[in-house]
């Protein structure tokens, strides 16, 4: 069995073309007699499948026949989160397994080698100030231009995360299920007005550990944590101590 090497960007979205080849007599194999099949990457072959570090499966997800099916092409993909056990530079082991539909029998259909190497943009928004001739953004702090000035219904704190209500901004919280739509810098009272921007460099803030990912917490500020009920929203990662690249996600509501 030919031994199939693939090497991305660490970190990236990316998808293996794998060529599955029956065990027995090296002829392709044909994708449509699989009812099921598994990829796993591990650290070495002799490792126990607990001690796998990512793997995809179909029906489940992350893996998807190409057609025609006889060409016996595979697509495994890969998302962020999947690079989180892995490490740059280093060689990992692969393998994909069939479980086929009229016999069940189980075939390990391609194998191979797996690494990475470092990009040289991370972060998915831009994490120092970007200065342009564009006459709108004169003037802004940091060269953030704001999405509006908004009515202030609650009093927000400096470098928070706000909410946009029926009567207002009001501060962005968890327990209140009151989802993130933006930021400010200003700390401002209620009845004011105050620049919220959506996206950007967020400064002012303190203890972040770089690169972790922070998420909504209490009263608009962040929490190194997602909280076990209320809104989860994922708020931005930790580019300083004092500083979070923010990249808002969309709010997922968990009930007691």
């Amino acid at each position: 069995m030919q031994i199939q090497t693939f090497k991305r960007f660490y970190g990236d979205t990316c998808q293996l073309p794998v060529k599955l080849t029956h065990p027995d007599t090296d002829a392709v194999y044909d994708s449509a007699l699989a009812a099921k099949l598994i990829w796993t990457l591990k650290v070495s072959g002799k490792d126990s499948d607990l001690e796998a570090l990512v793997q995809k499966d179909l029906p489940s997800g992350g893996i998807t026949k190409r057609e025609p099916t006889v060409a016996g092409i595979v697509v495994v993909e890969l998302i962020p989160q999947d690079w989180e056990r892995l490490q740059p530079a280093k060689v990992y082991e692969w393998d994909i397994q069939a479980e086929e539909y009229v016999t069940g029998a189980t075939r390990t259909l391609a194998k191979g080698k797996f690494s990475s190497e470092r990009d040289i943009t991370r972060l998915a928004n831009p994490s120092i100030p970007i200065f342009t001739h564009s006459p709108e953004s004169a003037g802004t702090s940091l060269g953030l231009i704001p999405t509006t000035d908004a009515l202030v219904a609650e009093a927000v704190p400096s470098s928070s995360f706000v909410h946009f209500g029926s009567s207002g901004l009001v501060p962005a919280s968890a327990a209140l299920n009151r989802p993130a739509h933006g930021f400010v810098r200003s700390a401002t009272a209620a009845g004011g007005t105050v620049a919220v921007y959506n996206a950007g460099l967020l400064n002012g803030l303190s203890g972040l550990i770089p690169p972790n990912t922070y998420w909504l917490g209490e009263n608009g500020q962040v929490a190194a944590t997602p909280p076990s009920a209320g809104t989860i929203q994922s708020l931005g990662v930790a580019s300083a101590s004092d500083s979070l690249v923010v990249s808002i996600s969309e709010p997922t509501v968990i009930s007691t």
